[in-house]
């Protein structure tokens, strides 16, 4: 989201967001047993190491957008969706962070993988966003 006024990213809780790093996202869904081949993939016409095309802006937006697409292809009446909520993202992207500031082995400053392991109807699913600035 983006504030009317200021046109300063907000966070999917409300608040303002200063992080205005824009990023590279592409988000694979994985269904347990068999976590080796996505069974959703928000670029799939891409090959599996080319980057996505998606450009959010702050990584509350990136948690955002994996929010809906998960919830978009899985929603249906009747099914329960849990790990994905607004507050369990917003934790989960403190892990992120530390990855996308530091350059590790063979993998430069601004790249990253963020895995957030979910649950639908009591099945393991995993969510697997790709990301990398999106100057770099």
């Amino acid at each position: 989201m983006i504030c009317p006024n200021c046109h300063t990213p907000i966070t999917p809780s409300g608040k303002i967001d200063q992080r205005t790093t824009r990023w590279r996202m592409r988000v694979r869904l994985y269904a347990a047993p068999d976590m080796t081949e996505p069974v959703c993939d928000t670029d799939a016409e891409l090959a599996p190491e080319v980057p996505g095309q998606t450009i959010v802006t702050g990584l509350p937006a990136m948690a955002e957008e994996l929010q809906t697409l998960a919830y978009a292809f899985h929603t249906r009446p009747g099914r329960t969706v849990a790990g994905l909520e607004t507050e369990t993202l917003e934790h989960r992207l403190k892990s992120l962070r530390p990855t996308l500031y530091r350059e590790t082995g063979n993998s430069p400053k601004g790249h990253g993988v963020w895995r957030v392991p979910y649950t639908v109807d009591g099945e393991q699913w995993l969510a697997r966003v790709d990301v990398e600035r999106a100057d770099a």
